[in-house]
């Protein structure tokens, strides 16, 4: 899979834009706030349906009303087109070859990436949501029935804190919706639990393989899905949870409530963790993201990288540069601020890299 072309109208910092990719090595250089990421970022959104870092309004460039995103793509020896716009008040749409999807996740997974940021350190220091993203994210592009069981979950869910809520505000509870609606809900879980034992069993050995690259495999690394539903049957959490729901109003059981455990040397990796251990372990899992999609889909997705030279040390870099070289990796796409740095990392596959530097919503390349 590679990305050919890219055309940007009133997207972010950009009034328009016109770029045509290479095969392996696409490269944007330039200062802090000159629009490099919303390169790599638009094509996260194109290939994923939505920003890697904004809500869809925030993609339009100040003081219009509009934006339009469209790329060529070449997969399995095919050409296709995808395009997209957003109005303001209006829905985005989503277009492949020309004709409009019924449902937006049905693009998701067709063209799959992943994306390296200094963002990521969020999956370590905040919240579980965060983490239940990712690995949901992993599964998505590689499981058409995963997205709509969140989507049905997540509806039902909704509906039932709702019910809860309106318990807290009337004391009036609707105990038969209420039942109706845990029916409902815990297939949907376990499906959804299993989904997620299923990944987590795969993803593991993959990911310390990684690490163990990076780091010539110094440390002991684990991560541990931890839910309730793997030693309670969700339908009796429910119902002793029961009275814990009505007082709080809202559901405090089940897959929403997940989270991943991330351990080096059987302690917490946020707290025990050095800086060097933590970008690794990140590295890493990205990495096995990336294997696990290419496993899955018979394909290499499209590898994004913002701006992380600067926050790795040399052995990690070079670590990383070797994969590229040994071709690990398909079509690559990079943001650094540092143009020297970019020529000396990958002189060996000159031939490979384009250039493009950035500067203030315009882009030359060499």
């Amino acid at each position: 899979m590679r990305i050919e072309k890219l055309y940007l109208s009133n997207f972010k910092n950009y009034e328009e834009l016109n770029l045509r990719f290479v095969r392996q090595i696409n490269c944007f250089v330039g200062d802090n706030g000159s629009g490099k990421t919303n390169v790599l970022d638009s094509l996260y959104y194109l290939l994923l349906t939505k920003s890697a870092l904004n809500t869809d309004v925030q993609l339009i460039r100040k003081d219009q009303d509009h934006f339009i995103a469209t790329s060529h793509l070449e997969l399995e020896e095919q050409e296709h087109f995808i395009s997209s716009s957003l109005h303001r008040g209006k829905k985005k749409q989503f277009l492949l070859n020309k004709e409009p999807y019924k449902k937006l996740a049905e693009h998701i997974g067709k063209f799959p990436a992943v994306m390296i940021s200094p963002y990521d350190n969020a999956l370590i220091h905040e919240g579980s949501e965060g983490r239940r993203k990712f690995f949901d994210g992993i599964i998505a592009q590689t499981d058409n029935e995963y997205l709509p069981l969140l989507f049905k979950y997540n509806k039902i869910l909704k509906q039932r804190n709702a019910i809860l809520k309106q318990h807290l505000e009337s004391r009036y509870l609707d105990k038969d919706l209420l039942w109706s609606l845990d029916k409902q809900l815990t297939p949907l879980g376990n499906q959804i639990l299993a989904k997620r034992a299923e990944l987590i069993k795969y993803f593991t050995p993959i990911f310390e393989k990684d690490y163990g690259h990076l780091t010539d495999q110094k440390e002991h690394i684990s991560i541990t899905y931890d839910s309730k539903l793997l030693a309670t049957d969700f339908k009796d959490l429910l119902v002793d949870s029961f009275e814990k729901d009505k007082i709080l109003g809202r559901t405090n059981v089940g897959v929403h409530k997940d989270d991943y455990i991330f351990e080096i040397n059987d302690m917490s990796l946020s707290k025990f963790g050095s800086q060097g251990q933590q970008k690794s372990y990140i590295m890493a899992l990205k990495f096995a993201n990336y294997k696990i999609i290419e496993d899955k889909k018979g394909f290499k997705p499209i590898l994004l990288l913002d701006d992380i030279f600067d926050r790795m040390d040399g052995k990690r870099i070079g670590k990383f540069v070797e994969m590229v070289e040994s071709g690990q990796f398909g079509q690559v796409f990079i943001s650094d601020t540092h143009e020297e740095r970019i020529q000396d990392l990958f002189c060996n596959i000159p031939d490979k890299m384009s250039i493009f530097k950035v500067q203030n919503g315009s882009i030359a390349s060499e």
